[in-house]
């Protein structure tokens, strides 16, 4: 089945046989992405008994592994300039199962912010680098492949939920979760790092140092895009990293259906990205993105506006993973095919969704712990209603880009 779908992916997008070897590589690792970002969620209740730390306050986990990547953007993304590619991910992904296995043991609150300032550093280099690999080997066809690579992360993202909920009800099954996650991927990062064939930055008259001559518009754009991805990557996070607590404090549903309403958004999520990949070659950026930000303020409106119920509390979360999906590649595609972008660049740029994972979790948190859950809604809305106007400001850059 690999080999077929390897072949078919060759004739398709006219590449050698090793590219498409390593575009898979990329598409798994975002698989592996998806389980150690949504795996926290489902457990935050059992991390809150084992460390006999208040559910709220451990929404410093999602700062400190935000910081961490933050930290790990501006300092090692431009190692993909500099260095292999592969080995430096296969690296990353042996860090993060290593770390992923830690939590399965080490409870307590100083060691559990380590473990994840650690995970989110290694998370930074799989995502720069796997985004800026995939532009730098299909630079004419990127949109699309960009999809696919977070469609990918969309079916880890929504498996986890899934398996967790099954392995919570046994003996030991919140440790198991965690150590079935942490060995899938110290067995992709061996298979990654040795793979050969890393890709280069493009030559640019005659360098491979970035964008020659930027100009004060390409740094606007930049800034504008990062702004747009502080809405956009906080919003998602809150929302999948805190809806299964909010769906549980709603005390209309039990733990395990508060897990499977998790993993509904990232089913539709996932749906959502597979559609994008269509979306991406019938219509240009600045169309899908509005579509789909209007579409999740509506969606979270729902939980706003209208009674809980236990409609309500399955619909939003089923309808905001669809609308919220295509949004970050979608953006991400739109910049690059404006500004040829390094591995130092592509890691500034993720400045922006670092920055947004570490605060709005965070502030949630701490919200949470003194109005109560559904203050979560709330703090949501005001982040996408931002992140629409957010939108305009990157429309008129590309403008002044790239004038019609």
């Amino acid at each position: 089945m690999t080999i077929q779908l390897r072949e078919a992916l060759q004739r398709k997008l006219g590449a050698q046989p090793f590219e498409i070897t390593n575009l898979i590589s990329y598409y798994v690792a975002f698989v592996g992405m998806g389980v150690a970002i949504s795996i926290v969620g489902p457990t935050l209740p059992t991390l809150s008994v084992h460390s006999s730390t208040p559910v709220g306050t451990l929404g410093i986990l999602f700062t400190v592994r935000s910081l961490g990547y933050l930290i790990s953007s501006l300092t090692l993304g431009r190692l993909f300039d500099r260095t292999k590619a592969h080995p430096l991910l296969g690296f990353a992904q042996i860090g993060i199962g290593l770390c992923l296995i830690g939590v399965a043991w080490l409870y307590t609150l100083p060691m559990l912010i380590t473990l994840f300032l650690l995970m989110g550093a290694m998370e930074s280099l799989i995502s720069v680098g796997s985004n800026t690999c995939l532009v730098w080997t299909f630079p004419e066809r990127s949109s699309p492949l960009l999809n696919g690579l977070h469609f990918s992360f969309g079916i880890g993202a929504f498996l986890s939920p899934l398996i967790v909920a099954q392995l919570l009800p046994l003996e030991n099954g919140f440790q198991l979760a965690y150590w079935l996650s942490g060995g899938f991927f110290i067995l992709l990062g061996l298979w990654t790092a040795r793979l050969s064939n890393s890709p280069v930055q493009p030559q640019t008259n005659g360098t491979n140092s970035g964008p020659v001559n930027a100009t004060r518009a390409d740094y606007i754009l930049i800034g504008l895009t990062g702004l747009f991805l502080f809405f956009y990557v906080g919003s998602e996070i809150s929302f999948s990293g805190w809806y299964f607590t909010y769906a549980l404090n709603q005390e209309a549903v039990s733990e395990t259906t508060a897990a499977y309403m998790n993993s509904a958004f990232w089913l539709s999520f996932t749906v959502g990205r597979l559609l994008s990949i269509w979306a991406a070659v019938k219509m240009s950026q600045k169309k899908i993105l509005p579509i789909a930000l209007v579409g999740s303020l509506v969606s979270i409106s729902i939980l706003l506006f209208l009674p809980v119920s236990i409609a309500s509390l399955w619909i939003s979360p089923i309808a905001l993973g669809f609308f919220m999906a295509p949004i970050f590649p979608t953006a991400f595609s739109w910049t690059s095919q404006s500004i040829p972008l390094s591995g130092k660049l592509t890691g500034i740029l993720f400045l922006g969704d670092s920055i947004g994972a570490m605060l709005l979790p965070w502030l949630v948190g701490q919200v949470i712990d003194i109005k109560g859950t559904a203050a979560m809604v709330s703090l949501i809305s005001g982040a996408l209603l931002l992140n629409l106007i957010a939108y305009f400001g990157l429309l008129a850059a590309h403008r002044i880009k790239q004038p019609a």
